[in-house]
């Protein structure tokens, strides 16, 4: 189904296991558009995010993800 976020989800992760950072974090963000409220994928980009060290960007996607369970 073209709009199921686990078929892109799996994919970004993936392509990060094989090193594919790039193509990880445009998969798991497309993931994402399709499910914005999917918490533990959220919590995955933050990780991707901090192996690039895009800090700022590893913030707001744990911002993200506290806004959607601050407890």
């Amino acid at each position: 189904m073209p709009n199921n976020s686990e078929i892109f989800e799996l994919t970004g992760y993936i392509d990060r296991r094989q090193g594919l950072w790039n193509e990880s974090a445009r998969s798991l963000q497309r993931a994402l558009a399709l499910d914005p409220r999917n918490f533990f994928m959220l919590q995955q980009i933050a990780l991707s995010y901090q192996q690039f060290r895009q800090f700022r960007a590893m913030a707001a996607a744990l911002d993200r993800a506290l806004a959607l369970a601050p407890a």
